[in-house]
């Protein structure tokens, strides 16, 4: 994964939580993925994933050309996506290099 063992240890006994950019490692080590299926409003969808995508909030806010605030507010419910952004973010899933 990427990780030394201390990480892992201090992850599995809740003394530090792993960054962002390591959760598609640990999912594919796992073998889980995160399931859009699963429910979930919107702005949880989003957030899921970004979290499958191993971004920050700013980091996805940049790439979509959006304020990171926007991106907290749709994560958290506050407001609406716009229609259309999770076609923006299929393409992102699918091209790397929009990364």
């Amino acid at each position: 994964m990427g990780v030394s063992q201390r990480s892992v240890y201090e992850w599995e006994h809740y003394r530090a939580q792993p960054a962002i950019s390591n959760v598609p490692n640990i999912l594919s080590f796992l073998g889980y993925c995160i399931s859009l299926s699963e429910g979930g409003t919107r702005g949880e969808q989003i957030r899921m994933r970004r979290y499958r995508l191993g971004l920050g909030r700013r980091k996805l806010a940049q790439i979509l050309g959006i304020h990171d605030t926007v991106l907290a507010l749709w994560e958290n419910n506050h407001t609406e996506p716009p229609i259309g952004i999770e076609s923006r973010l299929d393409q992102i899933e699918r091209s790397p290099t929009a990364r």
